[in-house]
């Protein structure tokens, strides 16, 4: 639910187990009372009540024609990827309580995010009891006479909708071997083909043209793909992987650019800290061991007091060492390879304090504010936040950074809302009077 809400509709999983609980609690629907829309949302199970799954095939039957309608009843089974971890089953899948309430009958009583979510719960449970969908796919492969290379194209048709007649999953985007960011999509075009015969010659196209390919790193995570991946490990739970989120956000271990995690520099250092003084626990398949012994513990296979004395044992002395060897997690003296503004021979090194950076000189008392950026680089702030005086007010700009990029704003905001560009500091070689402006366009 996170991960299509989140693909979809944009929902971050905060926001989506939000609504998702005002859903479960219970809405107002005016001559109809008050009910609740949905099951239980913090499970992730894909079992499904009989009798709810009765109730669902006579009202696809009323709906729709046979040939949309799954022959057999459709039953979900743990998936290939939780093999290795129990799935929560105490409760059923996520999906609507009452097949009277359809999301255009109650869309006035809901809020328009909570429509949209009700309707993607709606229309996914409506279509897990729907017959397949038919694609034709065709891939046609030329060889120039006398070369050992080929062109090689694909093509795809969906011959009979099935339950893409009601929902269309999102595409997961997932990395290739090579970096590029893919799609489950990108096996095959949705374009159909022209029909060829077996060896036919094909003339030469007037319109091809060399396209230079670089490997690009693989894509960061957002918040869809890293819940899919913490899925996958059987790392936390439904009901854990927002608090998880939101956890190394607000503690300034990562940071959000363009709808994407990137970690910051005290979330590595603190990483590889971690990882250096506790490998055990660091350990990725670590948390789903340990949730495979809770699952013991609640079975009676084992105790807990057998599986704390075992983690114990290790941990303690991890502790004692970390003790010892790991008094600052804070590394200081940093070269930037930046010189100091205020004496000649000085270099600025960057370092923390508390919850800030600085960069400070190595030669005089020189000490200025400091945000690290992309590749490296440093920026220098001033320490009452601001490095201008606003035009409008008298007030203090400070620096901030929005959607497209960095910018000044009155920090009056909002009786004044003046703004100024934020500049790079580089001489324009035209007009020799601007400087050059840093800017993200719409498309990066």
């Amino acid at each position: 639910l996170q991960q299509e809400a989140d693909a979809k509709l944009k929902f971050s999983g905060k926001h989506t187990m939000q609504l998702a609980q005002k859903l479960y609690e219970g809405k107002d629907l005016g001559e109809f009372g008050t009910h609740g829309l949905i099951t239980y949302m913090r499970t992730d199970s894909v079992r499904t009540d009989a009798a709810a799954l009765a109730n669902l095939r006579e009202y696809l039957k009323k709906e729709f024609s046979a040939e949309y309608i799954s022959p057999e009843v459709v039953l979900y089974g743990e998936s290939s990827s939780k093999k290795d971890s129990k799935v929560q089953d105490a409760h059923e899948a996520i999906r609507p309580v009452s097949l009277e309430y359809t999301p255009e009958k109650i869309k006035k009583y809901l809020s328009d995010d909570e429509f949209l979510l009700y309707s993607l719960i709606w229309k996914k449970y409506i279509a897990s009891q729907m017959s397949q969908a038919l694609i034709d796919q065709t891939t046609y492969i030329s060889k120039p006479e006398n070369e050992e290379l080929y062109f090689k194209t694909s093509g795809s048709v969906i011959s009979f909708l099935g339950y893409k007649k009601v929902y269309e999953e999102a595409t997961k985007e997932k990395v290739s071997k090579k970096g590029e960011s893919e799609d489950e999509s990108s096996e095959g075009s949705s374009e159909s083909l022209p029909i060829i015969p077996l060896n036919e010659m094909l003339g030469q196209s007037k319109e091809a043209l060399k396209k230079d390919q670089r490997t690009s790193p693989p894509p960061r995570y957002n918040q869809g793909t890293l819940i899919a991946v913490l899925e996958e490990k059987g790392i936390g739970r439904p009901a854990t992987y927002v608090p998880i989120l939101e956890n190394i956000v607000s503690k300034g271990y990562i940071e959000t650019f363009q709808s994407r995690f990137k970690p910051t520099d005290l979330g590595e250092v603190l990483c590889k800290m971690l990882i250096k003084a506790f490998p055990m626990q660091m350990d990725i398949k670590f948390t789903a061991k340990m949730e495979k012994q809770l699952d013991l513990i609640e079975s009676g296979e084992t105790t807990s007091l057998e599986v704390l004395t075992e983690f114990w044992k290790d941990f303690q002395q991890s502790l004692e060492n970390a003790n010892k060897n790991l008094q600052d997690i804070k590394p200081k003296g940093i070269p930037t390879g930046l010189k100091c503004p205020q004496c000649e021979n000085g270099k600025l090194n960057f370092e923390w304090r508390r919850e800030l950076t600085f960069l400070n000189c190595n030669r005089c008392s020189y000490s200025q504010k400091s945000k690290k950026i992309s590749f490296g680089k440093f920026e220098a702030v001033a320490l009452d936040e601001g490095q201008k005086s606003c035009a409008k007010c008298g007030g203090v700009m400070g620096l901030r950074e929005g959607k497209f990029g960095k910018f000044f704003a009155c920090l009056n905001y909002p009786q004044c809302k003046h703004t100024l560009p934020f500049t790079t500091g580089i001489k324009c070689p035209v007009c020799q009077a601007g400087e050059f402006v840093e800017k993200i366009g719409q498309k990066n």
